[in-house]
């Protein structure tokens, strides 16, 4: 998984203009965002998913899209105003920015993995889903004619991996996960196991 546009500041140590100056959200620095406005943004982007590219053989790049905290956006004040000028709120100033990452992804020939967050915003149809909140989650995605891969349920680090079935210690949750048939609940394309 390559996090964008949240989930980034340490882009920015890297590349300083490309990280949204929020001073809100430094306290919680897993909350700033990407900076969508600057140029460099995606040229950094690109040269990221370029490298991917060129090392691996997989068909699928996971782009993350989880927890983004918007709202950082509008504590830019350079970020606030360009929306403002261009009279678009932070929802379209997503879509500007995954319609543009994806442009390049379409270019590697490759599809598109994004977390279920940015299940709403327009990404081409062969987009698919990683879902971490629900089975209704899943089932809601699949009715809607997306491919989903569910990781609801299987987080390893998660002392409840499946909400109101108590484990004790972590020692049983594997009870939990084996319990847990998305197959049985909706028809998922894959499942993994994710740990944070």
């Amino acid at each position: 998984e390559t996090d964008m546009p949240g989930h980034a500041y340490c882009w920015g140590d890297g590349y300083p203009k490309i990280r949204a100056n929020c001073p809100g959200y430094q306290s919680q620095k897993d909350e700033v965002v990407l900076n969508p406005i600057e140029t460099e943004t995606y040229q950094v982007i690109n040269g990221v998913l370029d490298q991917i590219s060129d090392t691996t053989e997989d068909n699928y790049v996971h782009l993350g899209g989880d927890e983004v905290q918007y709202g950082c956006w509008t504590d830019d004040v350079s970020i606030s105003q360009w929306m403002e000028d261009h009279n678009l709120d932070t929802e379209q100033l997503g879509q500007i920015f995954y319609s543009t990452v994806q442009k390049h992804v379409q270019k590697m020939n490759k599809t598109a993995l994004y977390w279920e967050d940015i299940s709403s915003f327009n990404v081409p149809d062969d987009t698919i889903f990683e879902v971490y909140s629900s089975i209704s989650m899943v089932r809601q995605l699949l009715q809607d004619k997306k491919y989903v891969i569910n990781s609801y349920g299987w987080y390893l680090d998660m002392q409840m991996p499946i909400s109101n079935y108590p484990t004790y210690e972590w020692v049983d949750t594997w009870k939990v996960m084996w319990y847990l048939d998305p197959l049985r609940e909706a028809n998922v394309t894959a499942s993994q196991q994710t740990y944070f």
